[in-house]
């Protein structure tokens, strides 16, 4: 018998930075997002422009990910759980 929460879809809310798309005048930046239904780290998936990235941490709800090293240009950051 499957937890109601189980069924539940992942929900992720990115809470920083605030905007999207945001735009930094720095070589890194820190992403932090609420995720919602997911039972732990490894059921979280972290992209750094298309590639996969195992630099965060995932405590509760909350996922952070600090000094993330960006391209001159964009750059496309995915967090889904």
């Amino acid at each position: 018998k499957k937890n109601y929460e189980e069924n539940k879809p992942p929900i992720v809310t990115i809470t920083n930075p605030g905007v999207n798309p945001t735009t930094v005048n720095q070589p890194s930046t820190n992403l932090t997002a609420n995720i919602l239904h997911v039972n732990s780290r490894n059921d979280v998936s972290f992209m750094i422009n298309g590639q996969a990235s195992s630099n965060f941490s995932f405590s509760g709800t909350t996922f952070q990910a600090n000094n993330i090293a960006l391209n001159k240009g964009s750059n496309t950051l995915t967090v889904t759980g």
